[in-house]
């Protein structure tokens, strides 16, 4: 008995690890850039970014974007999962402003 036990617990395990690990289809996270109206750049993430920029554009959005209204989506990177895109954002928003242009530039949006 003690033997079936140990092997559904590492089956369990092997699975919760498969899911945590496994980039799924439609779980996607991103990485986004918006132009505001005041030509400044948002830098944000979310696993679906036509609904959040949306958002942003309905005054719901970060609360950057409610006094520079978002005009534009600019610049859209694809990451393995949540933790991944945060990481990268945090990484976009420390670029300077020249940088940011030219990731914006060599983006195909």
């Amino acid at each position: 008995m003690r033997g079936s036990v140990t092997v559904a617990r590492r089956s369990l395990k092997a699975i919760i690890l498969v899911r945590i690990q496994a980039p799924q289809h439609g779980f996607m996270w991103f990485v986004y850039i918006l132009l505001c109206n005041d030509e400044s750049y948002y830098i944000g993430s979310s696993n679906d970014v036509e609904k959040r920029f949306k958002e942003h554009l309905d005054g719901k959005g970060g609360r950057y974007t409610r006094s520079h209204k978002p005009v534009k989506l600019v610049y859209k990177e694809e990451l393995a999962n949540k933790s991944e895109a945060l990481k990268r954002e945090a990484e976009l928003k420390k670029l300077t402003r020249i940088k940011k242009q030219a990731l914006v530039g060599r983006s195909s949006i």
